[in-house]
């Protein structure tokens, strides 16, 4: 049985339904490693808090870092959604979307950890998935400042939200994160 984990976290609320974002981290085998990793950029780079309360030069050179990193690729996706309130099933259908791009070995099982998920509605989440054909043994609710990967869930938000405003160097960083197949697009379009 090969356990993936999905880190998740999301952006734009405050838009007003003009903008919102979906970032997800997935990893398996490797998830101690990642959270190494992303823990000593956080060190090297003075970076201590989510994304909206760091400086922009902490935020621009923490997402270099993670850019430059090869064994991130394949690992961080997103999805960007414009003229909706729907944020709740767009979050769970991006999440679906982001797992199965990872790739979804027959014998799987996902473990969701999902920043500011209400208590309320882990068992929801968690039998959407399950209506999708993903063996989820569990989501749940987390506080971003607990997790490194789902600082770096909230950091693929602002590196989004960033260059969605046009901000040269979240454009240029963003840009770099594709050319190197690093983060992947799992938007779903609508019909």
């Amino acid at each position: 049985m090969l356990k993936l984990y999905a880190y998740i976290d999301e952006s734009g609320q405050d838009t007003e339904g003009r903008l919102f974002i979906v970032g997800v981290v997935i990893t398996s085998k490797e998830r101690d490693e990642l959270t190494a990793l992303c823990e000593r950029i956080e060190r090297e780079v003075g970076k201590r808090n989510k994304w909206s309360r760091s400086k922009d030069a902490i935020n621009l050179a923490y997402i270099q870092q993670v850019i430059d990193s090869q064994v991130m690729q394949g690992k961080l996706f997103y999805a960007i959604y414009q003229n909706t309130f729907d944020y709740f099933n767009l979050t769970v259908e991006t999440i679906e979307q982001a797992i199965k791009a990872h790739g979804l070995p027959e014998n799987h099982q996902v473990v969701a950890i999902y920043d500011g998920l209400p208590r309320s509605l882990e068992m929801d989440v968690t039998n959407r998935l399950r209506k999708q054909g993903l063996k989820t043994s569990r989501v749940r609710g987390e506080k971003d400042e607990k997790e490194a990967l789902l600082r770096l869930a909230d950091a693929i938000c602002g590196l989004l939200r960033g260059m969605n405003e046009n901000e040269t160097a979240m454009v240029k960083l963003f840009n770099q994160a594709i050319r190197r197949s690093i983060i992947q697009d799992v938007t779903i379009q609508s019909s």
